[in-house]
């Protein structure tokens, strides 16, 4: 069954804007995955899902999963993204101003 996820970026960073040292693995897996979904859509608003480059991040408590991730922005200004093989989705909020904003 796939799974979706609700992430704040912020809770992934320093007050500075920096990963922490000593994140564990997990943790820096996703603020990275999340990174690179955020630079993407910020870079490339749209209203329609776009396929990313970035691959899916799908747990490693389970076979990988090689499919293509899509995202749009939301009306809300959450990021939204799901993978189109294994179904994983989530959505990402806290992401302005970070240091994947690439929006103008």
């Amino acid at each position: 069954m796939p799974q979706s996820y609700v992430i704040d970026i912020r809770h992934y960073l320093t007050d500075d804007g920096t990963l922490p040292p000593g994140l564990p693995a997990p943790a820096m897996t996703i603020a990275y995955f999340c990174g690179a979904v955020v630079a993407w859509v910020s870079g490339w608003p749209g209203p329609d899902g776009e396929l990313t480059n970035v691959p899916c991040r799908r747990s490693r408590s389970r076979p990988p999963c090689w499919g293509e991730v899509y995202a749009r922005l939301a009306v809300d200004d959450r990021v939204e993204w799901r993978c189109a093989a294994c179904g994983e989705t989530g959505v990402i909020s806290g992401w302005q101003g970070t240091r994947w904003d690439r929006s103008a």
